[in-house]
């Protein structure tokens, strides 16, 4: 796979997880609001393994910032 496919799917991957990120938040800060500290840890695990899934992915796809570099 050459540098700039894994560039792309690294960068949908991440979107997809950014996505998921900001559709969690809300909920999050309602839980946070309301005091329920289960909720609040549950949402938090949530947006902590889309973070970790969004690196994972990037890192296996081998997306590098040079591969879009003219230079190279």
């Amino acid at each position: 796979m050459n540098g700039q496919t894994a560039m792309l799917l690294g960068v949908a991957v991440v979107s997809v997880c950014n996505i998921g990120f900001v559709l969690v938040l809300p909920g999050l800060a309602g839980a946070a609001m309301r005091g329920n500290r289960s909720g609040v840890l549950r949402l938090a695990t949530l947006l902590g393994m889309l973070a970790v899934v969004a690196l994972a992915a990037s890192a296996v796809l081998g997306a590098t910032a040079d591969a879009y570099s003219f230079l190279t």
